[in-house]
């Protein structure tokens, strides 16, 4: 009997260099705005020098921490919760005798896995 043959995608033609653009794509941009973030001139295409003084007005900034305070309590309430519904939902699904709409409850709960962030996002600014 012939062994069944495993597929390897780091074999295949142009799998590196696909994977090196993506990577470029993704952390170019982030690693230029870091750069500019150290600019001590306000405009972009002008560098007056390296400063770090526009991370310390920010972190004085009052609004600063009332805004990273309501993200804090809102991020750790939203953790809590969804942490005990779906260990909830999860032992519900998995120790119920089968029934007419599992299929659907099944596929409700796996969306959010199946539907990219992105398209929740702009989904979520229609409304």
């Amino acid at each position: 009997m012939a062994e069944p043959r495993v597929m390897d995608i780091k074999d295949q033609p142009g799998f590196r260099s696909i994977a090196i653009i993506c990577l470029l794509v993704l952390y170019v941009p982030v690693l230029i705005l870091m750069i500019f973030s150290l600019n001590s001139g306000s405009l972009v295409t002008h560098w007056e020098g390296v400063t770090l003084g526009w991370y310390g007005s920010a972190l004085l900034n009052e609004e600063f921490h009332a805004a990273a305070k309501n993200t804090l309590i809102i991020s750790v309430t939203a953790t809590i919760v969804s942490t005990i519904c779906a260990t909830l939902a999860a032992i519900g699904m998995t120790r119920v005798k089968p029934w007419r709409g599992l299929a659907a409850a099944f596929m409700v709960i796996n969306l959010p896995l199946m539907v990219p962030e992105i398209i929740t996002a702009v989904a979520t600014l229609s409304f």
